[in-house]
C-alpha cells in the first residue's frame, strides 16, 4: 500500500489473508486507512445450532441446508504473532509505526517487519508536494528516517525501499550512504532508490547520487538479490554479487569498462534492465550469464554489446542506431523489440537477422531514411524460426514510393505465420501510375495466416505492397486494414468532412484495389 489515499479494496491484501485463513478489517487512522485482520477461528462444536445436522451428512439422497452458526471474534491484540509481519510488510515505515498503538502486541511489531519503506511524500504529507519550504520538509523525513532505522538496528530487513524525487537527492545524500550500510548490515535481498520528477534532458552530473558500490560489502560478498536504482553515478570497485537476480538502472552513469566488471561479478543474473544509463561505449562482459532470462538497453548510447546468455528469452533495445550485438548462441530466445531512429533497410535486415537466428516474436520500429528499387532478392532464410513480425515504419524520406522492399523481411522468413505492418508516410499520395509489381509467383508466403495494416491511407505505394502480399499468401485467413491516423489519440480525433470523404475514398480502394484479390476463405476487415 505505497498509496496513502486508498479509496478502493486492497486487493493483493484482502487475498493475502484470505490465503492465511483469517478476515479483514479497514481501520483508520486519521486520513490514512490501514489495514489490520482478526482470525477466523476454527470451527467448534459450540458454534453449531443444537438439532442441526453436518452439511456433509446425508438425508434421504439430499444435502440439508447450512446450519446457522455464530462467529466469534477475535481482538487484534490476540493475533498469532507469525500474522503480524504478513500485514506490516504491506505498510510503508509511517503506517507500520502507528500500529504501536493498537495494543501492546503491536507495540514492537513493526520493529520486526521485513520490508521497510522510507516515502519522502508518505512521510511529509501534501505539503512536500506543494514544494512549501522543501528543505524543512527534506530535514523531517531524513530525521524521521534516521529514527525508524535506529529502531531496527540489529533487526533483520529483507526489503529497504528509499523513495524521494530529484529535488532531494542532494538534500539527503549525506544520509542515503548511511541508509545504504545499513541495508548491507541488515542483509537485506532487496534494494530500491526511487527518485521521481525526473527530466531527462536536464539531468546534470550534479544531480546524482555517488554510490560508492563498496558499501553494499557485507564481508566481501554482498546478499543483495533485488538491486533497483535510480539517479545515481556507480563508483567502484565493485563486491560480489553471488546471489544477485535482478538488476535496474535508470538514469545512471557508469564507464562501460566498469559496469562490465561489476556485471562479471553477477554470475546468477536473470534480469537486466538498464534505462538512459550514459555508457557510450561498447559493452562487453566475459563472464557468461547462464540464468539471463531478460535484457532491456533503452538509451544507452551504446556502441557495441557483446555477452553470452544462453537462455535469454527477451531482448529489448531502444537507440538511435542500431550497435553490433552478439548474444552467443540463444536458442530459447522468443521476443525481441528493437527500435533505432536512424537505419537503412539493408542493414536493418542484416543486423537483425545475424544477431537474432533464432527469435520467435519480432518486432522492429525505425524511420526507414533509405529503400532502394529494384533489388536483388535472394533465397536465402535468415530468420528460419519467425512466427510472428511487427514492423512499424516512419517513413520520411524521397525513398517512400519504394516501400516494396518491406518484403525482404517476409522473404527471410518462410514460417511466418503473423505479420502486423504500421507505415505512417510523410507523402499523402504516394506516387500515382499503374501498380508496382515484382514478377508474380516469385514469392510465396506459404505459412501466412494473418495480415494487418496499420495507418493505411490509401498512397499507392501502400497499395503495391498489400497486393504483392495477398497474391503471395495463399493461407491468409484473415486480413486487417486500419485507417487511422498514428500518434493521434482517440478521445482527440475528430473526424472533419474532408476527412469523411478520404476515409470513404480509402474504403473503396481497399475493396476493389485489394478485396478483389483475396480468396473466398479469407476474411476481410476493413476499421
Amino acid at each position: 500500500m505505497g498509496n496513502n489515499n486508498v479509496t478502493g479494496r486492497p486487493r493483493r491484501i484482502l487475498d493475502d489473508a484470505r490465503r492465511e485463513g483469517v478476515a479483514t478489517v479497514l481501520i483508520t487512522c486519521r486520513c490514512n486507512r490501514s489495514l489490520v485482520c482478526h482470525c477466523k477461528p476454527p470451527r467448534s462444536k459450540e458454534e453449531i445450532t443444537p438439532g442441526a445436522e453436518p452439511c456433509d451428512a446425508p438425508s434421504g439422497g439430499r444435502r440439508k441446508p447450512t446450519r446457522s452458526r455464530t462467529t466469534r471474534r477475535v481482538p487484534i491484540g490476540n493475533l498469532p504473532e507469525e500474522l503480524l509481519p504478513t500485514i506490516l510488510s504491506k505498510l510503508d515505515a509511517k503506517q507500520a509505526a502507528r500500529t504501536s498503538v493498537l495494543s501492546s502486541a503491536w507495540e514492537h511489531a513493526w520493529k520486526h517487519s521485513p520490508r521497510l519503506t522510507l516515502d519522502i511524500f508518505a512521510i511529509c504529507g501534501a505539503a512536500y508536494r506543494l514544494m512549501l519550504y522543501p528543505e524543512r520538509y527534506v530535514q523531517r523525513f531524513v530525521d524521521m528516517a534516521d529514527a525508524i532505522l535506529r529502531q531496527r538496528r540489529g533487526s533483520v530487513v529483507e526489503q529497504l525501499e528509499i523513495r524521494v524525487d530529484k529535488a532531494a537527492v542532494q538534500l539527503v545524500s549525506r544520509r542515503l550512504d548511511d541508509w545504504v550500510r545499513f541495508a548491507a548490515a541488515a542483509r537485506a535481498k532487496s534494494l530500491t532508490l526511487h527518485v521521481s520528477s525526473v527530466t531527462p534532458r536536464l539531468m546534470r552530473p550534479s544531480d546524482l547520487y555517488a554510490l560508492p558500490l563498496q558499501l553494499l560489502d557485507d564481508g566481501g560478498v554482498s546478499s543483495l538479490q533485488h538491486i533497483h536504482l535510480s539517479c545515481v553515478s556507480l563508483k567502484l570497485p565493485s563486491p560480489s554479487f553471488p546471489k544477485l537476480k535482478r538488476l535496474g538502472l535508470c538514469y545512471a552513469r557508469v564507464s562501460a569498462a566498469d559496469f562490465g566488471d561489476m556485471l562479471s561479478n553477477c554470475p546468477n543474473l536473470e534480469w537486466l534492465d538498464l534505462y538512459n544509463v550514459y555508457l557510450n561505449d561498447e559493452l562487453k562482459v566475459d563472464t557468461p550469464f547462464s540464468r539471463l532470462r531478460y535484457l532491456r538497453l533503452a538509451a544507452c548510447s551504446v556502441t557495441q554489446i557483446k555477452l553470452t546468455a544462453t537462455n535469454l528469452a527477451t531482448f529489448i533495445f531502444l537507440g538511435r542506431s542500431l550497435p553490433s550485438i552478439d548474444l552467443g548462441e540463444t536458442p530459447r530466445l522468443c521476443d525481441v523489440n528493437v527500435y533505432c531512429h536512424e537505419i537503412t533497410m539493408e542493414h536493418a535486415l542484416s543486423s537483425l537477422s545475424d544477431a537474432f537466428p533464432m527469435v520467435q516474436r519480432l518486432s522492429f520500429h525505425s524511420i526507414i531514411i533509405q529503400l532502394e528499387f529494384p533489388w536483388r532478392l535472394q533465397n536465402a532464410s535468415r530468420f528460419p524460426h519467425l512466427r510472428h513480425l511487427q514492423l512499424i515504419f516512419d517513413v520520411r524520406t524521397m525513398h517512400s514510393d519504394d516501400i516494396l522492399s518491406v518484403v525482404r523481411f517476409l522473404e527471410a522468413a518462410p514460417l511466418l505465420e503473423e505479420l502486423d505492418i504500421v507505415l505512417a508516410l510523410c507523402r499523402e499520395n504516394g506516387g500515382e501510375g499503374h501498380l508496382r509489381r515484382l514478377p508474380h509467383g516469385q514469392l510465396k508466403y506459404k505459412c501466412l495466416k494473418s495480415l494487418r495494416v496499420c495507418s493505411f491511407r490509401g498512397q499507392k505505394s501502400q497499395v503495391d505492397l498489400l497486393v504483392h502480399i495477398v497474391e503471395n499468401a495463399p493461407a491468409l485467413q484473415i486480413l486487417t486494414i486500419d485507417s487511422s491516423r498514428p500518434h493521434v489519440p482517440e478521445e482527440t480525433y475528430r473526424v472533419t468532412e474532408d476527412e469523411k470523404g478520404i476515409l470513404s475514398k480509402i474504403r473503396h480502394m481497399a475493396a476493389t484495389c485489394i478485396g478483389s484479390k483475396l480468396s473466398a476463405k479469407t476474411k476481410f476487415i476493413v476499421e
